[in-house]
């Protein structure tokens, strides 16, 4: 969706309304060039130990360039996407996955 709207598009800040018990989109959004993430949620669900596994995790799908899931058990996540494949409008160039930010996250 945000390639249909600019594909220069990238915010510097996100914040995240209900992350629950993964960080994984924030993880995602510090490895692609955002420079913080606040995630809010009403209860404290995420785990610093699982969001570091997270971490190693989400680098190595980025650096694969790994197609989005969408066998089972994903195959009923909504909204179904024209194509799979890792999003090509992402620069993995530009991707932020120097050591001292994996540390920083």
């Amino acid at each position: 969706m945000i390639k249909s709207i600019d594909s220069e598009f990238a915010p510097k800040s996100i914040v995240e309304i209900g992350p629950g018990d993964t960080i994984g989109i924030g993880i995602a959004t510090l490895i692609t060039g955002a420079e913080t993430y606040t995630g809010l949620d009403a209860q404290q669900y995420a785990k610093p130990e699982e969001a570091s596994k997270n971490v190693d995790a989400l680098v190595k799908l980025f650096e694969e360039r790994t197609p989005i899931p969408n066998k089972p058990p994903f195959e009923k996540v909504k909204p179904y996407l024209e194509n799979y494949d890792f999003p090509d409008f992402l620069n993995t160039d530009l991707i932020c996955l120097t050591s001292a930010l994996v540390g920083q996250i």
